[in-house]
């Protein structure tokens, strides 16, 4: 994703209807972050917030070790956990579209 001065590479981008040459130059509809030692404090405060000001729709964290899923999805311009009860991630279901649902698992990290 770019802005004029920033770069940024999430691990995972989702884009639907764009022509993507070397950049995708808006928005993507899903961004994941699997999280790490070095990277988590980022993804969790300056990159969440840099995906909710350019109107990423969903905003996904993995945390690998404790096998966590943190879903977002962004309504009137905040991000708002999918997940209501936190111990409950047998599956999360994401709908870009009414023909493109992504179903998230945890039983296999």
């Amino acid at each position: 994703m770019i802005d004029n001065d920033l770069v940024v590479r999430p691990d995972v981008a989702v884009c639907s209807g764009q022509n993507i040459d070397k950049f995708i130059r808006s928005a993507p509809q899903l961004i994941v972050e699997v999280l790490s030692q070095s990277t988590e404090s980022k993804d969790r405060t300056a990159r969440f917030e840099l995906y909710r000001d350019q109107q990423v729709s969903y905003y996904v964290m993995v945390d690998s070790q404790t096998k966590q899923v943190e879903p977002y999805r962004l309504v009137d311009g905040i991000y708002q956990p999918l997940n209501d009860d936190s111990d409950s991630q047998e599956a999360i279901l994401i709908e870009l579209s009414s023909d493109c649902q992504i179903k998230l698992t945890t039983k296999d990290l």
